[in-house]
């Protein structure tokens, strides 16, 4: 279907520079969820603060300090009342942004590399270290006043020539799928791993590429998985719907300046595949199509290399962070056509004075004294309804589960009335 021609008003692709927030930011994430989402930024910093930003005002609206080292991830729960920083201070912190205070703190036993929440599940968290370990936490049991519960995953073993168990590789990354429903990760061999939820079987093991497996990306709908590994490549495969097979279908790379890839994700229409490169003396962000796999775009940005970028969850726009810790938020370039709005509207380059019709906002009534012309129907519209069909569909084995993130209409910031006049 021709987008240009569905909707008149927009791009389906960011390529302008709109806004540049000087947040220190060493990693950002948008909100995902609830009805609010994408209007919430979060940002981890290189002093070991977590900001949030109100993206439709320009304006911070918590900051959040608890680590001592810079901050590799942060991600939101469900419906965005919470949010987990993972640090290198060996600790990943679960904040409730509605007041700002911490809810969990979880110790580990190396630097933190990154961890994410569940999609649904706001107390599971998967988190993988410097030490190429991974671990699936409960944080339910906490309430319960129980141990916290760690689970490794991603220890493969194989017998070698004198019948010891040795291990066949390391995870280096590991994530949610977007419908919770499993667990992919990357190993130090370059093979993607899909561990099914809540039993955490390996129900396949697929070899990919040569090197370290860096970062992963998921689409939407579970079908397409992109990484980025050691050898500057990054690969896009399919996964089958039993789970059980995974087939690489494109692989891009700098061919002139061999240049690594820092951040790899996939638009919210999952029509695209976004790469931003690492080359140190530009800011550059490929557009590549993700049924053809052409390359559509090079957005470029200023010349301070760009660290990490990530697609808004529901608009063509994206952020990047550049070498310095800035966000840049990135949006379609459009020309509005208010023509389009109705055949016989009529578009004026200048203001003109609009003379009134005689009879144009007279009411007339009949001999009962009903109105038969002059005033509008008047119905009561709905402002604040929800669209429920656009949302995801929760696994069937957390059919029943009451999350603690329950509410869709939370947002963190209290309107301030101080200044309302009280009337009366």
């Amino acid at each position: 279907m021709d987008l240009a021609l569905a909707n008149p008003f927009a791009l389906d692709r960011p390529e302008t520079l709109e806004h540049t927030l000087d947040a220190g930011a060493t990693c950002a994430a948008y909100n995902h969820g609830g009805k609010y989402k994408g209007t919430l930024l979060a940002t981890g910093r290189f002093d070991g603060f977590v900001n949030i930003w109100d993206m439709l005002t320009l304006a911070p609206l918590r900051v959040l300090e608890a680590h001592v080292k810079a901050v590799v991830t942060v991600s939101w729960s469900a419906n965005s009342r919470y949010l987990l920083s993972a640090c290198r201070d060996w600790s990943c912190v679960l904040w409730d942004v509605e007041t700002g205070e911490r809810v969990h703190t979880i110790k580990y036993d190396a630097p933190v590399q990154e961890a994410f929440l569940h999609p649904f599940i706001s107390t599971s968290v998967v988190a993988t270290l410097s030490t190429q370990q991974t671990y699936l936490v409960d944080l339910s049991q906490l309430r319960q006043k129980e141990k916290l519960a760690k689970t490794e995953i991603g220890m493969l073993w194989e017998t070698d020539s004198n019948g010891q168990a040795i291990q066949r590789s390391q995870m280096t990354t590991a994530m949610f799928s977007p419908s919770g429903r499993f667990i992919v990760g990357g190993t130090s061999q370059g093979c993607l791993l899909i561990f099914e939820l809540p039993s955490l079987n390996v129900i396949s093991e697929t070899a990919i590429c040569n090197g370290a497996i860096k970062r992963i990306a998921i689409d939407n709908r579970d079908r397409l998985v992109a990484c980025t590994s050691r050898d500057r490549t990054i690969r896009v495969a399919s996964i089958s719907d039993d789970l059980r097979q995974i087939t690489t279908l494109f692989r891009f790379a700098d061919e002139i300046d061999r240049t690594i890839w820092n951040g790899v994700t996939f638009s919210n229409d999952n029509e695209y595949i976004i790469g931003g490169s690492g080359h140190k003396a530009g800011h550059y962000i490929y557009i590549w199509d993700t049924t053809s796999g052409t390359l559509i775009k090079v957005v470029e940005g200023p010349r301070s290399p760009l660290h990490d970028v990530i697609w808004h969850p529901t608009k063509p726009h994206m952020a990047s962070i550049d070498s310095h810790g800035q966000i840049l938020t990135w949006t379609t370039n459009n020309k509005q056509r208010w023509a389009a709005f109705a055949p016989g509207f009529e578009e004026l380059e200048t203001n003109i004075e609009y003379k009134e019709k005689e009879d144009e906002f007279d009411i007339y009534v009949d001999q009962d004294n009903k109105v038969v012309k002059g005033v509008e129907d008047e119905r009561a519209v709905d402002v604040d309804g929800v669209n429920e069909g656009g949302e995801r569909k929760v696994p069937e084995y957390l059919q029943g589960y009451v999350d603690i993130d329950d509410d869709y209409n939370f947002f963190p910031s209290q309107p301030d009335l101080s200044d309302v006049e009280q009337v009366e």
